[in-house]
């Protein structure tokens, strides 16, 4: 069976990467934003105050076009298989939940149920990202490529790993004594290598939709 089947699956999954790569553009420009937002510090500067608009503004953009082009992307490789389709929906479910939570919040007295939201969504990017490893590692399998489905379930148990990792550093940190030196240093030094595992897991993500985009467009 040649990978040629799932066309659907093709262009959907080079749309999701190129959503990934303009977020990652979006996120240059909210970085620079912010730095010159540092540099004009408290002072008075129209033309420092111009560049920080038109960077959040471009921004903005960037991030808007990346959104509508990821959903389009998994909406349109969900026609080959479904997990696409439960990525799709959990964003959708995400948008409105959100949506409930600010409401919630004007509303007061939901604690509770805005912190269990607040964890959902939180949780929105990484439950996106290992559907969408499924879905390919699924269709590559069924296209004759074993080697290739198998470094997608080896990267979602490892992204499964990060999660209970940084879950179990989390209670940890809240339950050490943060006044304590010494806890101060662990829960940096757990921060960092979270931040560090975090990255490198989204690199190897987009070169595996890289390599997946390749593969179903043959």
């Amino acid at each position: 069976m040649k990978a040629t089947k799932y066309k659907n699956a093709a262009k959907g999954i080079s749309k999701v990467f190129i959503a990934e790569l303009l977020l990652i553009l979006s996120g240059f420009f909210t970085l620079a934003m912010s730095i010159v937002t540092a540099i004009m510090g408290n002072s008075e500067n129209d033309a420092l105050t111009v560049v920080i608009l038109i960077l959040g503004v471009v921004a903005a953009v960037i991030g808007i076009i990346a959104f509508f082009t990821q959903m389009v992307g998994l909406f349109e490789a969900g026609k080959d298989n479904s997990s696409f389709s439960v990525g799709f929906w959990i964003i959708i479910l995400s948008i409105a939940l959100s949506g409930l939570a600010m409401a919630l919040r004007s509303i007061g007295g939901y604690a509770v149920a805005v912190s269990i939201i607040d964890v959902f969504t939180g949780l929105t990017n990484t439950l996106v990202m290992v559907f969408v490893v499924q879905g390919i590692s699924t269709l590559a399998l069924k296209s004759g490529h074993p080697v290739f489905a198998a470094r997608g379930t080896i990267f979602n148990f490892i992204v499964f790993g990060l999660f209970v990792f940084s879950g179990v550093m989390s209670l940890l940190s809240s339950l050490m004594d943060k006044s304590n030196p010494a806890v101060q240093t662990l829960t940096g030094i757990f921060g960092v290598v979270a931040v560090v595992l975090t990255l490198v897991m989204y690199i190897g993500y987009l070169l595996y939709l890289n390599k997946a985009r390749k593969l179903f467009n043959k």
